[in-house]
């Protein structure tokens, strides 16, 4: 069995108390995600169901459009780039190709300044850094994992988009596997 297909992601699922709490969509994203991004996955949702959360973010009741739901950082195999890219004064969804070579262009046209890129990536890593967001609600008998998503800016249409799928989701009931 291996990574990428639905008998692995329901094999993971199987032993945990919560396996009946993710909803069809997320479980659609689950099955897409490669065996290192599915363990991060896994770790954080432990972290949640254990009310013992690791990291420095802890989980949040989203404001605005979201209101109503909950979100919980975690790690996607990217997530040390997109940091590095924004601590950069680049865009977080950039690759890390792409950042690597605009700061080594950077650093070849003399436009670089080492000290202020390592203090702001320092600064980013020490309490702004930025993952993606498992989505989720909190119901009577626990958390319904609803979604995964990368972030979105207040007001956007992206949130809009988002608020939208989430109330589609929301109303359906969880899959058991």
């Amino acid at each position: 069995m291996a990574c990428y297909s639905i008998d692995f992601v329901h094999e993971v699922l199987r032993d945990r108390d919560y396996q009946g709490k993710f909803s069809k969509h997320l479980l659609k994203q689950m099955y897409n995600l490669d065996c290192d991004q599915l363990s991060r996955l896994m770790r954080s949702l432990d972290e949640l169901e254990l009310a013992k959360p690791l990291r420095h973010k802890k989980p949040r009741a989203f404001k605005g459009a979201l209101a109503g739901y909950m979100h919980y950082h975690y790690r996607r195999n990217d997530w040390l780039a997109a940091n590095f890219s924004a601590s950069l004064g680049g865009d977080v969804g950039d690759p890390l190709d792409l950042t690597l070579d605009l700061a080594a262009e950077s650093l070849f046209t003399g436009g670089a300044d080492l000290d202020r890129i390592a203090a702001n990536f320092k600064k980013r890593m020490n309490g702004a850094a930025t993952g993606d967001w498992i989505i989720y609600i909190v119901q009577p008998h626990g958390n319904y994992y609803l979604a995964l998503s990368e972030h979105v800016d207040s007001g956007s249409q992206d949130e809009t988009d988002l608020g939208a799928l989430l109330s589609d989701i929301s109303t359906s009931k969880p899959v058991v596997i």
